[in-house]
């Protein structure tokens, strides 16, 4: 009997699709079923899924005939689950072969929850960790409602979204249940990874379970976060109505990813003036301006476009030697050889 589902989705990039589907062939775990869907893509994904279908009964594929909204696309592969669990793995990322394994781990000793979460580590184009030292150190274990809430949301940030997350299959419903709060430009899965922390138990190893490539073309960096301000602060606190009996922790919470909001909107703001969109600028400048004691990031902005205006290429420059900064010399400081060890352990699988 096949236990698991793995959902892709995909659109238009049949070479990192490839790879994403080998590494889920990859698994330990062989008790599965794949279902690829294919938002109505215009390249050459039907021929070679066709292909790769051909020699791995397991593999299902979707075509859709029309471009669904990300959103859209994600429930209806949810909606195909027919097997206790399921994953989700996005088209550009990709599975270590322990993954379903381990996670497996998780709902053996903990049938109750809601999923189980293995350490997913973010690479560059180059193949070199953007992990922070900081989420090398978070603790494996067994975490409640308000333990998950307290350790991964107001402690340490880390929301459990792909690659390497497996859910018990009770989730879609309350991913249903709170379609409003997961609707936006793009799917966002700090919302759904969040609903669910917020409703049940969950399980979390600190062992590397998935890979998750951060690159220029990545929505998390590309997605302009100001479409969805103001309203934003106003949805994370909607979401965290479901964990009110903690009241002690709603104000803590919000504040948390607000901080964290802030800072992505002023990187938008920041990408913005180095690709001279205007349009995307004074929608971020906006925002700020429309949120009571955010005028400072706007007044930074300013600053940023002025000193840009007088010296051409200026921003460009700063940020270059920034980028530089915390990529080399903080890097040389770290002490931390889990990283070091992972760092191998992803270098050696990516060279496959």
């Amino acid at each position: 009997m096949d236990l698991v589902t793995v959902l892709v989705p995909t659109y238009n990039r049949p070479g990192a699709l490839v790879k994403a589907i080998l590494s889920i062939q990859a698994q330990t775990y062989k008790n599965l079923k794949i279902i690829v869907s294919d938002n109505a893509g215009s390249d050459k994904t039907p021929g070679i899924m066709r292909e790769i279908a051909a020699g791995d009964s397991r593999i299902s594929y979707i075509r859709h005939e029309h471009t669904l909204p990300r959103i859209d696309h994600f429930l209806f592969l949810f909606d195909q689950v027919k097997t206790p669990y399921f994953a989700l793995l996005c088209d550009d990322d990709l599975l270590l072969p322990n993954f379903l394994e381990d996670a497996l781990l998780g709902f053996s000793k903990h049938p109750e929850i809601l999923y189980s979460a293995l350490f997913t580590v973010a690479v560059n184009e180059d193949h070199e960790l953007v992990s922070t030292d900081e989420k090398f150190k978070l603790e494996s274990g067994y975490y409640t409602v308000e333990q998950a809430v307290r350790y991964f949301v107001i402690e340490n940030y880390v929301h459990h979204g792909t690659p390497a997350t497996l859910y018990s299959k009770k989730t879609i419903k309350l991913i249903h249940d709170n379609r409003s709060l997961c609707t936006g430009p793009y799917f966002c899965d700090m919302f759904f990874s969040f609903i669910l922390m917020s409703s049940g138990p969950i399980y979390f190893s600190s062992k590397p379970g998935g890979i998750f490539f951060f690159n220029d073309t990545s929505q998390s960096v590309t997605s302009d976060v100001s479409l969805i301000y103001p309203n934003w602060i106003d949805k994370l606190t909607d979401l965290y109505q479901l964990v009110a009996r903690y009241n002690g922790l709603k104000a803590s919470v919000c504040s948390r990813l607000e901080r964290i909001y802030n800072k992505r909107l002023f990187a938008n703001g920041v990408r913005a003036l180095l690709e001279k969109d205007i349009d995307k600028y004074n929608n971020v400048t906006f925002a700020f301006n429309s949120m009571y004691g955010r005028l400072k990031y706007s007044y930074i902005l300013k600053g940023l476009k002025t000193i840009e205006y007088i010296f051409p290429g200026t921003v460009e420059t700063l940020f270059k030697i920034k980028s530089f900064y915390k990529k080399y010399l903080l890097r040389k400081k770290s002490d931390n050889k889990k990283r070091d060890l992972v760092e191998q352990d992803v270098s050696a699988f990516l060279k496959l």
